[in-house]
């Protein structure tokens, strides 16, 4: 610690250059004496009755010289210091102030509104966090953030050990943000951000664990663990269910849209049509479901590694759970796989009713022969 001098509990300066003991009701009539006192400690002065301390002098607090208050000249700070900054009894500077930037930096914790102060970071007891705000009604414990005029990112997570090629969207060390989706209507963007490193390869998800048992109703009065719900105004200050052919959901490539779900319940999908002029569809579906079940015979033309080869069974998905046989299956492709075969069979009714019709035709000419040959 530094050389200090000292005054005793009457105010009688104890060291340097003692003149007088002072009570605080005489200060205002005896400013010579206070200068006196305190000339060779830190060169103070009262002109117009304020008390100015030169620079890079201490100003102690407590019995103890627990802690003093510095302006220090060559940084251009005012620092608040104490002799146990860290815990184990080292000197340092507990609070600074800068000089012309008003920035202000902080050794351990804060709290704030009543909360128990940490040992580092910011605590803050039940109340609002406002920023670039006043008051938000819709908050009684959490944070606001006013964003303004701001079209960018109002919140970012980063990482040191995230490294993402795309900065023309976030910093390369960003993992996450959230924005307006709309610079003028407002909305939600929600982003995630993943480089090379991810294993497996996911840049967000949503999850969603129950601490219960999870509803098993299959009406439109049903939710899952993970629920996404949509609406439109009511012209009020309400919302209403989405209207007729209203999109619900949909889910692009980052270019086209590839999925819709619309408020009838339907799912459309953007694909690309395929058919399998190679197979016997009719029997490719009863072998599917023959592999599906597990049952396997001598008369399946199909198997297993035919629906892999033709993308309607993900590659090496099947397996047991439970005692069945379950498989990642891709409906659309399944779906074309169906449509084939109806298409095949309506095909084959045709041929047979275009070979039925001139099998009559042959049979009629043959009965009009007979009866010629009969009449004479």
């Amino acid at each position: 610690m530094a050389n200090s001098e000292t005054f005793t509990s009457d105010r009688t300066v104890t060291s340097g250059n003692p003149t007088k003991a002072l009570d605080h009701n005489e200060l205002a009539d005896n400013t010579d004496y206070l200068e006196e006192a305190l000339a060779t400690i830190m060169n103070p002065s009262l002109a117009d009755g304020i008390l100015r301390i030169a620079d890079s002098k201490q100003i102690y607090l407590g019995t103890g010289l627990d802690y003093w208050w510095i302006y220090n000249a060559a940084s251009t700070q005012l620092e608040l210091w104490s002799t146990d900054v860290d815990g184990a009894g080292a000197d340092g500077a507990v609070i600074v102030i800068n000089d012309g930037t008003n920035d202000v930096q902080m050794a351990g914790g804060l709290a704030v509104d009543g909360a128990v102060a940490p040992t580092s970071g910011i605590a803050v007891g039940a109340s609002k966090v406002l920023i670039n705000d006043t008051a938000d009604t819709d908050i009684t414990v959490g944070l606001c953030i006013q964003q303004g005029a701001a079209d960018n990112y109002v919140l970012t997570f980063k990482s040191s050990d995230v490294a993402h090629p795309m900065t023309a969207i976030m910093e390369a060390d960003s993992f996450g943000g959230i924005k307006k989706n709309s610079a003028t209507g407002g909305g939600l963007r929600l982003y995630g951000m993943e480089d090379s490193d991810g294993n497996p390869p996911i840049a967000l998800s949503l999850m969603g664990y129950l601490g219960e048992a999870a509803d098993t109703t299959k009406t439109t009065g049903g939710f899952g663990a993970v629920r996404v719900s949509t609406g439109v105004t009511d012209a009020g200050t309400g919302y209403q269910a989405v209207g007729l052919n209203g999109n619900l959901f949909t889910i692009d490539d980052g270019a086209f849209t590839r999925f819709i779900f619309d408020a009838e319940g339907s799912g459309h999908a953007d694909v690309e049509w395929t058919t399998y002029d190679a197979l016997e569809d009719a029997v490719a579906v009863r072998d599917f479901e023959q592999v599906m079940l597990g049952q396997f015979g001598e008369s399946m033309i199909y198997h297993q590694a035919d629906f892999e080869r033709l993308g309607i069974i993900g590659q090496g998905s099947v397996h047991m759970e439970n005692g069945k046989v379950r498989g990642m299956v891709n409906f659309t492709r399944l779906a074309m796989l169906h449509h084939g075969a109806i298409m095949q069979g309506t095909d084959e009714r045709q041929q047979l009713r275009d070979e039925v019709a001139f099998q009559r035709i042959r049979i009629e000419e043959a009965y009009r022969k007979l009866a010629r040959l009969e009449a004479n």
